[in-house]
């Protein structure tokens, strides 16, 4: 019922170009493509939590060191990207 994303990680030379963010949104049109919602989890205080909210993710649960965070149902039978 779900796409999981285990890591995404790019070198500081590259970074803020798109890259990342062209990523991610060719894996949340697969998943759309699939009715497929997207999760990952991210540590709390890494900054990249920020940019997947600004994605379209949502906070699903958080434990002491990480974040789940998931795109949701709706926003991929919408089509909608962050």
């Amino acid at each position: 019922d779900h796409i999981h994303v285990v890591d995404i990680a790019l070198v500081p030379e590259v970074q803020s170009r798109g890259l990342g963010t062209a990523l991610m949104e060719a894996v949340m049109q697969f998943a759309r493509a699939q009715g497929k919602r997207v999760r990952l989890r991210v540590s709390r205080h890494n900054r990249a939590m920020d940019w997947y909210g600004s994605l379209g993710f949502q906070i699903t649960d958080a434990a002491a060191m990480d974040v789940g965070m998931q795109y949701p149902i709706d926003a991929v039978a919408a089509g909608v990207a962050g």
